[in-house]
């Protein structure tokens, strides 16, 4: 972490002065650490407590499926290091992980989507990302998981299970630093 420039955080300081706090954006409840919302049956996470080193989040809440990460659910949570997404999430919103300090993710094989602004997906603007792993089963690497308009991915390595029949539409755009898959 220490050899990550401060500039490489720039997008994250942009992101933050675009985003308010996403409490005001719906009746947000709490569960633990984690802020979310709910549709109907479905719960879509929208945040987490300020100090928040480590996540895991439950794949229901009150009997409701946890289905969707909100865009910028985590971003500026600089103390967070791990994040342990359940099996059942469907959807990922863009620059989820943003300014973070995970420096590793699995993503569940039931993830079909990304959320992309312009070219930036789920996991762009975290500069301690170097490790990706989707989980066994994933038939389809969605659209834009990984990339960057502005070169802000950072994952070197990316796990492939042999379940994976399809990647999606610049799942991978300007990840500059990728050398290695399995």
């Amino acid at each position: 972490y220490e050899d990550v420039a401060e500039e490489d955080y720039a997008v994250s300081e942009e992101v933050a002065d675009q985003v308010e706090d996403s409490s005001l954006l719906a009746d947000s409840l709490a569960y633990e650490n984690l802020q979310y919302t709910v549709n109907g049956d479905s719960i879509t996470i929208t945040g987490c407590d300020e100090d928040a080193t480590s996540l895991t989040i439950p794949a229901q809440i009150d009997e409701k499926n946890v289905v969707a990460i909100q865009d910028y659910a985590f971003n500026e949570r600089s103390n967070l290091t791990s994040l342990t997404i359940p099996e059942g999430v469907t959807s990922l919103g863009y620059y989820m992980i943003c300014g973070t300090r995970i420096s590793s993710i699995t993503i569940p094989s039931t993830v079909t989507s990304s959320r992309s602004n312009g070219t930036n997906g789920a996991l762009a603007g975290c500069p301690t990302l170097t490790l990706v792993t989707f989980a066994p089963g994933t038939k389809k690497i969605p659209d834009y998981i990984c990339a960057s308009s502005s070169q802000t991915s950072y994952v070197q390595t990316v796990t492939i299970p042999d379940s994976v029949e399809e990647i999606g539409y610049s799942a991978f755009y300007n990840c500059v630093n990728l050398t290695g898959g399995i």
